[in-house]
C-alpha cells in the first residue's frame, strides 16, 4: 500500500506498507499509529482518526472507516459516515481543511479488479461516465428544483451538487434544458456552415443535418471539456477529479441551455427584442461560469482566465481538423451517392 502525502506537514512523501504484514492501517497522532501525523502540524487529525483495511481475495479490495474523529474524514472531498469501499487513487483528506493524501496500492491488481478503480481521467472513461451516470443515476428531483437552487445561489449550489452530489441528476439536467434549448430555437441551426458548404446534405432529408449537429455539439462539448480540465488540472491547487470535473461542467451547461431557451421562448411574445434577453442571460452566465470555476479550481481570476484561454485555443485547433476531417468524409459520401457537395 502506498501513502501519497499531497498537502499537510508530510506533503510530498510517500511511505510504503507491505500487504501481507499489515491488515488494518491506522491514521492519525497516536505514536501507536502506521501513518502518523503531529499534533502541532495537522492540529485537526484526531488521536486515532481512521482506519484503512485490507480484504478480498490478496488484497483485492479495501475499505475506510472514521473512528469517531473529531472533524471529520473526507474521500473524494466527500464526508464519510460510515465504512465505505477505498479504491486506488482516492484522496483523503482528514477534516475539513486537514491534510490530504491519495492511497494507492503497487502493482495495481488486473482484470475484473479494474472494474473497481475510479474514474480515470481519459476521454473514454469520461464518456463513460456521462453515459452511466445519464442511465443509472435515480433523480428524486425535477430538474427545475435544481435550476431554481443553482439559480439562487450559482456557486454554493453548484459547489454543493459537485462535491457533495444532489438527488436531482445533474445530467438529465443538461439534456432536458438542451431540449428546451433545441425547441425554443427551432429554424436556428447549431452549425450554420453546414447548410452554407454542404448543400446537398439537406436533399437527403433534414434529419442528417440534425444528427450530424447534434453529434458534433456533444463532440466539441467533450473535446473542450477534457481539453480545459488537463491544462487546469496541472496548474490549479485543488486536487479535482475528472468526474467531479465532469458533474460541474453538466451544471454549467444545463445552467446555459436552460437560460438560453427561456430567453429565446421570449421570442414567441416580444419578437426580436428578446435577443436583449438573451445578451443579458449570456453575460449573467458568463459571470456566474466565471465564479464558479475560480472556487472549483482555487486559483486566481487572472491565472484562471489565461489558462482557459489557452485551453480554448488547443481545442479550437483539434476542432478545426476534425471539422477539415468531416468535409472530407461528407464529400466522399456525397459523391458516392452522385450529389457532388457546393462549396
Amino acid at each position: 500500500m502506498l501513502i501519497r502525502h499531497l498537502t499537510g506537514s508530510k506533503a510530498g512523501a510517500t511511505e510504503q506498507f507491505v500487504l501481507n504484514r499489515i491488515v488494518v492501517l491506522s491514521i492519525g497522532r497516536s505514536t501507536s499509529c502506521h501513518v502518523r501525523f503531529s499534533g502541532r502540524s495537522d492540529p485537526l487529525v484526531s488521536r486515532v482518526h481512521a482506519k484503512i483495511e485490507c480484504a478480498g481475495v490478496a488484497g483485492r479490495r479495501f475499505r475506510i472507516s472514521d473512528l469517531g474523529s473529531t472533524n471529520g474524514t473526507f474521500v473524494n472531498d466527500a464526508p464519510i459516515r460510515s465504512t465505505i469501499d477505498l479504491y486506488p487513487g482516492d484522496v483523503i483528506r482528514l477534516g475539513s481543511r486537514g491534510p490530504e493524501f491519495m492511497f494507492d496500492i503497487y502493482p495495481r491488481p488486473a482484470g475484473p479488479a479494474d472494474d473497481l478503480s475510479p474514474v480515470n481521467t481519459t476521454v473514454i472513461a469520461g464518456a463513460k461516465t456521462f453515459i452511466r451516470g445519464f442511465i443509472e443515476y435515480e433523480e428524486r428531483k425535477s430538474a427545475v428544483g435544481l435550476f431554481v437552487r443553482v439559480f439562487r445561489s450559482p456557486v454554493r449550489e453548484t459547489m454543493r451538487v459537485v462535491l457533495q452530489g444532489d438527488r436531482a441528476n445533474p445530467f438529465k439536467f443538461m439534456a432536458i434544458a438542451y431540449a428546451l434549448f433545441v425547441v425554443s430555437g427551432l429554424g436556428t441551426p447549431l452549425f450554420p456552415f453546414l447548410r452554407n458548404w454542404f448543400p446537398a446534405l439537406e436533399e437527403h432529408g433534414k434529419w442528417l443535418i440534425e444528427i450530424i449537429e447534434t453529434a458534433g455539439a456533444l463532440f466539441v462539448l467533450m473535446l473542450f471539456a477534457y481539453v480545459q480540465y488537463r491544462f487546469l488540472r496541472r496548474v490549479s491547487p485543488e486536487r479535482r477529479r475528472f468526474r467531479q470535473f465532469l458533474v460541474l461542467s453538466a451544471v454549467l451547461s444545463g445552467m446555459l441551455f436552460a437560460l438560453m431557451g427561456l430567453a429565446q421562448t421570449l421570442r414567441f411574445f416580444i419578437g426580436e427584442s428578446a435577443q436583449v434577453v438573451v445578451s443579458v442571460a449570456s453575460l449573467y452566465w458568463g459571470i456566474q461560469s466565471l465564479r464558479i470555476s475560480k472556487r472549483f479550481w482555487g486559483m486566481p481570476y487572472v491565472k484562471l482566465l489565461w489558462y482557459q484561454f489557452v485551453s480554448v485555443f488547443a481545442a479550437t485547433l483539434v476542432y478545426l481538423a476534425f471539422l477539415f476531417v468531416l468535409g472530407f468524409v461528407i464529400g466522399v459520401i456525397a459523391a458516392a451517392l452522385g450529389h457532388p457537395l457546393k462549396m
